[in-house]
């Protein structure tokens, strides 16, 4: 975890990073305000900060050899990366999403991080109009990257990152603040997009205009489906 003053500084090294990962490396960047977690000093809490999570198999020498150049991109301001029950791991980010919030969620897939993509994150993350606000940007590439494209119903293969903008809030006064922070900041962000959604993140228009039976492929992307549609908490 790094402060958001150096936010630009350790985007570009994460990028240089990642660019040369093994494939048993995965890792997810969030930005957002710190949450009051026990392992963080208070002073931290509530402050803008730089998450970079990372899940990595194998053996410990190899995994240490992995998140090593991490640990090399200056004083943290936490580093809690050890050896982790694979089951505690998945259950990570839970408690960011608890039951109750309002959710409303914006995602794009995303190409490498151009210097003028990290600016962009670097502008807008920092607007989030509440504490619960955040940018979720998940590593792909590796063997997800190597498969045939048209092996498997899923988009994009070709994409760097996968990337959700998440409005979240308690306090239902906040809502349209949050949903305008995202949508402003998704509009931001796609010039440096793939053109491509994950399916699982598009909203209950999307999702019903996808339902309507297909050809096997489509310029959309929708796959053939039943007709049915299936409510969720996130829109598009």
């Amino acid at each position: 975890m790094y402060p958001a003053a150096r936010a630009a500084e350790v985007l570009a090294a994460y990028r240089d990073y990642i660019a040369g990962a093994p494939d048993e490396l995965m890792t997810i960047v969030v930005l957002r305000k710190a949450p009051p977690a026990p392992f963080l000093p208070e002073s931290v809490h509530g402050q803008p900060v730089v998450i970079i999570g990372v899940c990595c198999a194998g053996a410990v020498e190899e995994r240490e050899r992995a998140v090593a150049p991490l640990r090399r991109l200056g004083e943290p301001l936490a580093d809690v990366i050890q050896p982790t029950p694979y089951i505690s791991h998945q259950a990570l980010l839970d408690p960011s999403v608890p039951h109750g919030l309002g959710y409303y969620w914006k995602s794009e897939y995303l190409r490498p991080l151009s210097d003028d993509a990290i600016e962009t994150l670097d502008v807008y993350a920092w607007r989030a109009p509440t504490p619960e606000c955040d940018a979720a940007i998940f590593h792909m590439g590796g063997a997800v990257g190597r498969e045939d494209p048209d092996g498997s119903a899923f988009e994009d293969r070709r994409a760097t990152h996968a990337m959700t903008i998440d409005g979240v809030w308690s306090d239902p006064a906040a809502s349209e603040g949050c949903i305008a922070w995202a949508r402003g900041f998704w509009e931001a962000v796609r010039p440096h997009s793939t053109g491509r959604v994950y399916m699982n993140f598009l909203g209950e228009e999307a999702r019903t205009a996808c339902a309507r039976p297909t050809a096997r492929r489509s310029t959309s992307g929708c796959a053939p489906s039943s007709g049915r549609t299936t409510r969720r908490t996130s829109f598009a």
